[in-house]
């Protein structure tokens, strides 16, 4: 492993027990950290083999 980044997103709170996510957000919070890791890690997009998202965190 080279670089470990991560960023929040927003999540919504609809009702109890409930989260949502916006699906774009997602996209380009993920896209937002690629392009970082390729610019302070000195790398190529088509250096990259993997890339992972968790989202199954519980509610503050």
């Amino acid at each position: 492993m080279v670089r470990h980044l991560q960023k929040e997103y927003e999540k919504y709170y609809p009702q109890p027990g409930w989260i949502e996510v916006d699906p774009n957000e997602i996209w380009y919070t993920m896209l937002s950290v690629v392009e970082e890791l390729i610019a302070t890690a000195g790398i190529r997009a088509g250096d990259i083999a993997g890339i992972g998202i968790a989202n199954q965190r519980k509610p503050p």
